[in-house]
């Protein structure tokens, strides 16, 4: 399905073996709730305003993908290669009767634009944040236990409470 032209699709529940590829797919606003896609290669794709929540995203390939203003609440990203990814206004639906969370551990965000993005209560353990944008971002109670944020720009972000900030090094001093 590379290449494939899915906009508006719906695929709530759906399961992909990890051989399908959806590089280069249009998927902007496809409903892709509780989909396992797990491995995919979804690099290159357009998810801008898909619903991506519970999905398992889990080890997919997201290099190059624009994912601003998904929903992913609730969603598996663990091992998910993000590189050169734009999640830029990424928002948490607010829902104040469920707590979101966002598993991105060990996530490869390296370069990744993730300004303005609303993170709180996100797992970034052991996450590669480096040379990424975080301006504006909301990290509030976000786990960063051994995150690597190398050269990363966290402009006015917000890390009120995070775990493994203080193992953060403070920049050097000009």
């Amino acid at each position: 399905m590379e290449n494939a032209k899915l906009y508006y699709a719906k695929f709530y529940d759906a399961k992909f073996n990890k051989y399908t590829t959806l590089k280069d797919a249009y998927l902007n606003h496809a409903s892709l709730g509780r989909t396992n896609l797990s491995g995919i290669n979804l690099s290159g794709a357009e998810l801008a305003h898909a619903i991506l929540c519970r999905a398992n995203l889990s080890n997919a390939d997201l290099s190059n993908t624009d994912l601003e203003n998904v929903d992913l609440s609730n969603a598996n990203l663990h091992n998910a290669n993000l590189t050169n990814a734009s999640l830029v206004s990424y928002r948490i639906p607010f829902d104040t009767r469920e707590r979101y969370e966002v598993d991105l551990s060990n996530a490869i965000l390296t370069n990744a634009n993730l300004n303005n993005a609303y993170l709180e209560n996100a797992d970034l353990t052991d996450a590669d944040l480096s040379n990424a944008t975080l301006k504006n971002v909301n990290l509030k109670n976000t786990i960063l236990k051994n995150a690597l944020l190398n050269n990363t720009n966290a402009e006015n972000t917000n890390l009120t409470e995070a775990l493994g900030i203080n193992e953060i090094p403070e920049p050097p001093q000009l």
